[in-house]
């Protein structure tokens, strides 16, 4: 399981990476870290944004089930040098 760094999208967390291994996956420990990096930001933002490789489709089914939508696209972001939609979640 990991979480990279977040940083700062305008005055917004960005979750930049998230990773559960092949292992874990489908048992609920991606659900978790957003749970956690939700609560790091209560009360203090009123939304928060993540970002997705435009081909990870379980991961955007994910995003989508806990709250997230999706809001835009940000080319280059990763070096699949594919659009990376931008997910926010509104608190």
């Amino acid at each position: 399981m990991r979480i990279d760094d977040v940083c700062m999208f305008s005055k917004f967390p960005l979750l930049r990476l998230i990773a559960v291994n092949k292992a874990y996956r489908r048992k609920g420990f991606g659900t978790e870290i957003l749970k956690i990096y939700e609560s790091k930001y209560k009360g203090k933002v009123d939304r928060i944004f993540l970002c997705v490789s435009s081909f990870n489709d379980k991961a955007k089914a994910l995003y989508l089930l806990v709250g997230f939508k999706e809001v835009g696209k940000i080319d280059g972001l990763y070096p699949c040098k594919r659009a990376s939609p931008l997910h926010n979640k509104r608190r």
